[in-house]
């Protein structure tokens, strides 16, 4: 058992301050979490301030006698680190609760009342002199007010995390020496995650799934259709500062090179989420990486120690210490995994190669969508068997079984560099993707070969024989370089010739140009294909892999720009009414209307009101998918100034007050008034509109 030491209590009696006796009041502020502090106002109570894990300026222990822990905070009107610093009380305003903690016994869970105190919280402070404040009564939520007490508390001097990586290992003089010694500093005690006590499991979904990663250098994930439900925090992972995952450990480098020297700059990897290129004195060095380790969700009755703010002295080390324990504890797998999806499952289901609806992963905080994806499995997967990878997909692009395609043009549809199909794109956004083409012939050229040396060289020359030349159709990729497009190392057998060496046989006069042209493709050829062609339809066969259905269940869709799909919109034009209005859309298949909602959905400018042209997307639902766009203008009837549907003597008369300087038109009023379209009010649209009045001319929109 790992035992956190007691804290010297000098450091509590220094920050201590009493400020008399308390009087309760029944009446509470709108913002109250129990009894409002007292009718003398929160400096009727006694305060002492203690950093929970000095010198970090993140977590307090907050003594007191005021049973209302919201009703005050310590305001740092001095701190470096921000314009408004405080401590406030460890609440989650989101949810409306105490900050809990499983590994601390509480007098009152309900306030969070532990050891005659509370559990405070900041993150930019840097100590030093505090000010009580008061909430003001009238304050909620969402407007939070302090009042200034003449209450004063002194703290030692704190940092955050970052100017303590920089204080503890950037001892250099050179600032790369300093990024270098931070680094190795940081990644010795920096963990992955924490320990959190795992909540009741339950079955939010029905079945088990893949989806995309939102990173470039990582390919797919398992998703798994449990959940759990009222986990639990622990404060020895809450209040451990060195926490960051694989953006979090390169945003904290950044931070550090700014530090430095301002002078220095960073940008992201293009290469690796998890790294950062700082350059400083016409010098680039990259930095970056994760924590160590994996935290896990643990059982509560595997907690091995509780944590007493106020009484345990909390430690670097042994916090640590006591998280590499949780991490290593054996916990038994309670998902169910019957019918649990692998790697395995998925390359014996996507064969020779499909389309894949999977969940896409679109951003670094988890939002999803559905979406398409292909992939296929490999005959030489020998490096990583599917079935052994793990669930992050790592071991699968690193020489694994199951083939997919980044940054790549598939049956006439784009795949960009995160897997992800992607409607609409052309050729001419992406010029220098691979590009798969089926069943195109790919000569497999065996061979055998020594080496003989050359006396005018003086070097060993490979020397070929025993060629044999036959042909197989295949599946390939076309690689991009510079020199054109090229097959990729599947296109060919074991032990038969690739690409670079079916040019040095031609170069040599060993085997025909005809080989060599048939694994290339250049730009002229490229643009025959026309591999964009079906850029705007979805895959309409293929594979479930979203969650929607058993892993591997086929889908058949209907896509919405299918010809068979007929889509009117109407009235086209809308005439413009100065109203907000919603044309009529009705959609149909093959003479069968769809209805909104269980066969499509509307989205973009369903209803508009000024003039001009707008757009509607249609979104195929159920089985109907991707979407087509729908457009209607809204127009002003020529010469119609008031909007009533009609042109008339009214009309005439606004015209005419309108040239004489009586009433000024502006807006829609004025792209109705000239009649003629000639960008000017003037005599001629008045007398076209006593025309159209009279029955001499007609006219339409303007």
């Amino acid at each position: 058992m790992i035992m956190l030491k007691k804290t010297i209590s000098v450091i509590l009696s220094a920050c201590t301050l009493y400020a008399g006796s308390a009087v309760f009041l029944g009446n509470m502020s709108p913002y109250s979490l129990s009894a409002y502090a007292a009718q003398g106002g929160v400096s009727d109570y006694s305060y002492s301030v203690t950093p929970l894990l000095s010198p970090f300026n993140e977590y307090f222990f907050v003594k007191t006698d005021n049973p209302d822990p919201k009703s005050f905070r310590f305001a740092d009107k001095s701190s470096k680190y921000s314009d408004d610093s405080s401590i406030e009380f460890n609440y989650d305003d989101w949810s409306e609760e105490v900050n809990l903690y499983a590994d601390i016994k509480y007098e009152d869970a309900e306030t969070g009342r532990v050891n005659g105190g509370y559990i405070f919280k900041s993150f930019n402070t840097d100590g030093g002199e505090l000010l009580l404040q008061e909430k003001d009564p009238s304050s909620y939520s969402w407007d939070l007010k302090w009042n200034d007490t003449n209450v004063k508390l002194q703290l030692p001097e704190l940092k955050d995390d970052i100017d303590y990586l920089i204080d503890t290992y950037a001892d250099k003089t050179e600032f790369f020496d300093n990024m270098d010694a931070v680094q190795s500093g940081f990644s010795s005690i920096c963990l992955y995650s924490g320990s959190y006590i795992r909540g009741e499991l339950y079955k939010p979904g029905d079945f088990w799934s893949m989806s995309t990663s939102p990173h470039k250098d990582q390919t797919f994930y398992i998703q798994s259709p449990y959940s759990r439900k009222e986990d639990k925090l622990l404060f020895a992972s809450t209040i451990y500062p060195f926490r960051y995952d694989s953006l979090g450990f390169p945003s904290v480098m950044a931070e550090i090179s700014r530090r430095l020297d301002e002078s220095s700059s960073y940008k992201w990897s293009d290469s690796s989420h998890a790294h950062i290129e700082v350059t400083f004195g016409g010098e680039t060095r990259t930095y970056g990486g994760q924590g160590n380790g994996d935290g896990q969700a643990i059982s509560e009755d595997k907690i091995t120690q509780f944590i007493n703010p106020g009484t345990d002295e909390i430690t670097l080390q042994g916090t640590r210490q006591l998280l590499d324990y949780y991490s290593g504890i054996e916990m038994d797998d309670d998902i169910p995994r019957d019918d649990a999806l692998t790697w395995e499952k998925i390359c014996s289901s996507v064969g020779e190669g499909t389309w894949v609806r999977l969940t896409l992963i679109v951003g670094i905080l988890g939002s999803t969508a559905t979406g398409y994806t292909y992939l296929y499995k490999k005959d030489d997967g020998t490096y990583h068997w599917a079935d052994k990878a793990g669930d992050d997909g790592s071991e699968i692009y690193w020489g694994g079984d199951m083939g997919f395609f980044s940054d790549a043009w598939v049956d006439g549809r784009y795949i960009d560099s995160w897997e992800r199909y992607v409607p609409g794109e052309k050729f001419d956004d992406h010029p220098t993707s691979d590009i798969m083409l089926r069943d195109v012939q790919i000569p497999q050229i065996s061979y055998s070969y020594n080496y003989k040396y050359n006396q005018d060289t003086g070097n060993y020359e490979k020397v070929y024989k025993n060629i044999n030349i036959t042909q197989e159709s295949k599946n390939a990729l076309f690689e991009y370089s510079e020199n054109g497009w090229c097959a990729d190392s599947e296109a060919f057998n074991s032990g038969c010739a690739n690409y670079s060496v079916i040019t040095e046989l031609v170069e040599k006069g060993l085997v025909d140009k005809k080989y060599l042209d048939m694994v290339t493709l250049t730009l002229d050829e490229v643009k025959a294909l026309n591999v964009d062609k079906n850029t705007d339809t979805i895959p309409t066969k293929g594979l479930i892999f979203d969650g929607s259905a058993e892993p591997g269940t086929p889908y058949d869709v209907i896509a919405m720009n299918d010809p068979e799909i007929v889509a009117e919109i109407s009235p086209s034009p809308l005439t413009y009414n100065g109203k907000m209005q919603t044309p009529n859309i009705s959609i149909s298949y093959k003479g069968e209307k769809l209805t909104e909602n269980v066969d499509y959905v509307l989205r973009g400018d369903t209803r508009a009101k000024e003039p001009g042209t707008y757009n509607i997307s249609v979104v195929g639902i159920g089985k109907y998918g991707g979407n087509l766009v729908l457009s209607y203008d809204i127009k002003c009837l020529a010469g119609d100034v008031d909007f009533n549907g009609e042109v008339s003597v009214a009309d005439a008369i606004i015209l005419q007050k309108s040239m004489v300087g009586i009433v000024e038109l502006s807006g829609a009023e004025l792209i109705a008034a000239d009649v003629d379209k000639d960008g000017d009010i003037t005599v001629s649209d008045a007398i076209l509109i006593q025309k159209c009045v009279v029955g001499i001319v007609t006219l339409d929109y303007a």
